[in-house]
């Protein structure tokens, strides 16, 4: 059996476990730059904040009712995921960490445990669905949601009754692509799709629809992955805080990208061989303008310096004087192992001082924190990074804003 396990309003959950006033009072989390929803609590999802709307829209609507807004704390969100995932290990042999705040699990425990264990040592609420295949799992979850937190699907009879409430367009696999034409021959339910002739179902969605509907059956089609896939790429892009026209400006924000794309780099083990640096204007704009520079590099690296210099020298190649900038960004691809990299006849002993050089650095910001040790390249006052007006202290990441006792 296969257990999903979701944690419930991920981001607003976190709020609330280092601010108990928060709890049953309705919550949201803003994107970057503060501009719009992207997480809600229950009880704001109940006045009808949509997710995605723009913050200025429900203005009224927030203060209306005394809804909590908080700025997105990425780092506390990523801190507090990595305990969850850590929780499900000590209970689980297995764990597939599916994204931030969902992980399927090969179920050698009972889900109650697993969501007491994960809410007593976190204190975030978690959702546990459970299935004899991973597509089950999942709907399970989805109506774990709006039960008591666990659902098993344990019988024929259970099953079948969960599929035929689920729409089509909510099973795992199927989504918006195929809801349409699904509906168009009276597909509407999961139900339906499972009974589905598989010809039919070859023919219209071919392979992926055919395992989606033998999952929906019963029969394990998507094995556990302990193991995540290697990256094709690694991307890191921001909205700046206010435009920017001032070359200056533009070279610090890439050189900070270029800086924390290194640092996911190295963390995977990976070299890349490609660069694609890009900038723009305002879409909403009538001047919309916007531009892009893609290169392969002389040697696949992991070594910031070089990667901050040959962004550096994209930026200076493309800029155009008179712009106001509000987003940039950097893409690495081409990204392959080390040691399975060719070697050249200019490959000599900097290249493992560069390694011990990194390797040094990413020690010392972990120890002590992030940009402990960072590039002046990257800026020092970094006036155009995002704001986050309303955001919460680092309370799992930083020594200086650990919760106070008395």
């Amino acid at each position: 059996m296969f257990a999903l396990v979701d944690c419930n309003n991920f981001y607003a959950s976190c709020e609330r476990v280092f601010q108990p006033q928060l709890e049953g009072r309705p919550v949201v989390v803003l994107s970057n730059n503060d501009g719009c929803v992207i997480a809600r609590s229950n009880e704001a999802k109940k006045l009808g904040i949509d997710m995605g709307v723009p913050f200025f829209k429900i203005r009224p609507l927030i203060e209306r009712h005394r809804v909590a807004v908080r700025s997105s704390n990425y780092e506390l969100y990523g801190d507090m995921s990595q305990r969850v995932m850590q929780t499900l290990m000590e209970l689980t042999s297995d764990v597939e960490v599916y994204s931030i705040d969902e992980a399927f699990c090969d179920l050698n425990q009972y889900a109650w445990e697993i969501k007491d264990a994960v809410k007593r040592w976190t204190g975030l609420p978690v959702s546990v669905g459970v299935g004899s295949t991973k597509t089950l799992a999942k709907l399970a979850n989805n109506a774990a949601k709006k039960a008591d937190g666990v659902v098993v699907l344990g019988s024929e009879a259970i099953t079948k009754a969960i599929l035929a409430l689920t729409p089509v367009r909510d099973i795992w696999g199927v989504g918006r692509q195929y809801d349409k034409l699904l509906e168009h021959y009276g597909i509407r339910t999961a139900y339906e799709f499972a009974s589905t002739r598989d010809s039919w179902i070859r023919k219209h969605i071919h392979i992926t629809g055919m395992r989606t509907a033998q999952e929906l059956r019963g029969v394990p089609c998507i094995a556990l992955e302990d193991q995540p896939a290697p990256k094709k790429n690694i991307t890191v892009s921001r909205m700046f805080g206010r435009p920017i026209n001032a070359i200056k400006d533009l070279e610090e924000a890439i050189a900070s990208y270029a800086t924390r794309a290194a640092e996911k780099l190295r963390k995977e083990g990976l070299h890349a061989n490609t660069m694609l640096v890009f900038f723009h204007t305002s879409p909403f704009k009538a001047a919309f303008t916007g531009a892009s520079c893609a290169f392969t590099m002389p040697r696949a690296t992991h070594y910031t310096p070089d990667l901050i210099r040959y962004a550096v020298a994209a930026v200076r190649q493309e800029y155009r004087a008179g712009n106001a900038y509000i987003k940039a960004g950097l893409l690495l691809g081409d990204l392959t192992d080390p040691a399975s990299q060719q070697q050249t006849l200019f490959d000599s002993d900097d290249d493992d001082r560069k390694v011990m050089i990194m390797r040094a650095l990413d020690t010392v910001n972990r120890q002590w924190g992030r940009n402990t040790l960072f590039y002046a390249g990257s800026g020092i006052e970094k006036g155009w990074s995002m704001r986050r007006e309303r955001k919460s202290p680092s309370y799992t990441t930083r020594l200086t804003e650990l919760l106070r006792v008395d």
